[in-house]
């Protein structure tokens, strides 16, 4: 179940994150520039950024990056991975892996906080 939508204008909402500033690969929000243009008075570019998330959305968008990209480059060459993310993205790895590994998700709740 998705959580309620934020207003762009909210604290919440990751486009008001100044980690996200200068994020280039998401496309550009023609709206969101419009509405921000004209409340500060100059021309403003704003990304597309989800305003509500779940942690199916966050698996669908996290799970097929990491098997095809992530996980063969780590196979292939014998690499450790350390992955730092979100708890959402964190919390999708671990149900993957307890699915694929026939593990009780359970077991890995007090890895995340």
């Amino acid at each position: 179940m998705r959580p309620p939508k934020v207003s762009s204008f909210s604290l919440d909402y990751p486009g008001n994150d100044v980690r996200y500033k200068y994020l280039n690969d998401v496309r550009v929000s023609l709206s969101e520039s419009i509405m921000r243009s004209f409340d500060s008075g100059r021309i403003t570019v704003h990304r597309k950024l989800p305003k509500t998330e779940s942690l199916k959305d966050c698996m669908d968008r996290t799970i097929p990056f990491f098997t095809s990209i992530i996980l063969p480059e780590a196979l292939v060459e014998g690499k450790r991975l350390l992955i730092s993310s979100s708890e959402n993205a964190i919390r999708g790895l671990l149900m993957v892996r307890a699915i694929l590994s026939n593990t009780s998700p359970r077991r890995f709740t007090n890895l995340y906080g």
